[in-house]
Formats: C-alpha cells, sequence, structure tokens
C-alpha cells in the first residue's frame, strides 16, 4: 500500500498521489501568489527606463511614419506639378487653336458676305432691268418701293405640268 501514499494538502486534507480533490488544481501545477506583490489589473507598471524607452520608440515611429507621408506628399506634389505644366501647355495650344479657328470664320464670313452683295448687287441690275417693261416705263408697285409680284407676262391662261 505504498503505492497509495497520503499526503496532506496545505487546507489539511489528505491527498493520494497523482489525484486531485475535485475543484481543485494538481499541487504540482498550483502556485500561490506571493502575498507582497500588489495585484495586477491588465497594465504592467513600467519603470521610469522603460516608459522613456517606450515613449523614445513611439516617438521613431512616428516620426518615420511623418517622415513617409510627407515623402509621398512630395512626390505626389511633384506629379501634380508636372501633370499642371502639361495642362498649362494643353491650355494654351487650344488657346491658338481657337484664335485660328475665329480667323478662318471672320474670314469665311467676309467671303460669303462679299459673295452675297455681289450677288445682291447683280441681282438689283437684272431686277432694274426687269422693272422696265416694253413700252419704256418703270413698274415701281403700289407704294413705290416694293417691286410688283408679278413681273414676268402671263403667255397662256393654263399652267403647264411638265
Amino acid at each position: 500500500m505504498e503505492a497509495n501514499r497520503k499526503q496532506v494538502d496545505p487546507s489539511g486534507q489528505e491527498l493520494i498521489e497523482g489525484s486531485t480533490i475535485a475543484g481543485e488544481i494538481s499541487p504540482v501545477n498550483h502556485r500561490a501568489p506571493w502575498p507582497l506583490t500588489p495585484p495586477t489589473n491588465g497594465r504592467v507598471k513600467l519603470s521610469d527606463d522603460q516608459k522613456i524607452a517606450s515613449k523614445k520608440a513611439a516617438g521613431i515611429r512616428y516620426h518615420k511614419k511623418r517622415k513617409i507621408k510627407e515623402d509621398e506628399m512630395m512626390e505626389e506634389l511633384g506629379k501634380l506639378g508636372k501633370y499642371s505644366v502639361k495642362l498649362d501647355r494643353e491650355s494654351h495650344n487650344l488657346k491658338t487653336l481657337r484664335d485660328r479657328m475665329e480667323a478662318w470664320v471672320d474670314e469665311e464670313y467676309n467671303i460669303i458676305l462679299t459673295q452675297l452683295v455681289d450677288n445682291y448687287a447683280g441681282q438689283n441690275t437684272e431686277v432694274q432691268k426687269a422693272r422696265i417693261n416694253f413700252t419704256g416705263e418703270t413698274s415701281t408697285g403700289q407704294d413705290g418701293l416694293e417691286q410688283e409680284m408679278n413681273q414676268a407676262p402671263i403667255t397662256s391662261g393654263k399652267f403647264s405640268s411638265t
């Protein structure tokens, strides 16, 4: 019966070696906290040196991230600057093209206007010729300013449909 040696645990109960009492942890794994250590509630208090080192490390991380962001922003600013120059050049080219097209439109307008004036002047001489009837008198219409609607003589009472 030596194999079933009895031990007494700190609470005064008998234990059989290798067995546990219900609700208790095996004595090999059980360690009671040191009675003089204060309880910790999720945070471990750091020493002053540890606090300084932690703050220093956080500062270094912050400055590295800030430097990286600053470098990225400067790179983006450079890209935007190049794009701005490209847009300015394109804007200048478009303004030049617009000015050329406006000049071309003005030139075409003047050509068309000249042709219309020439055509109108030619029509006026023909109208003046048509106003003179076969007796040699000029037909001016009722108010003297408008020409008559029917200037061509009617040769037949019927209209031909050809």
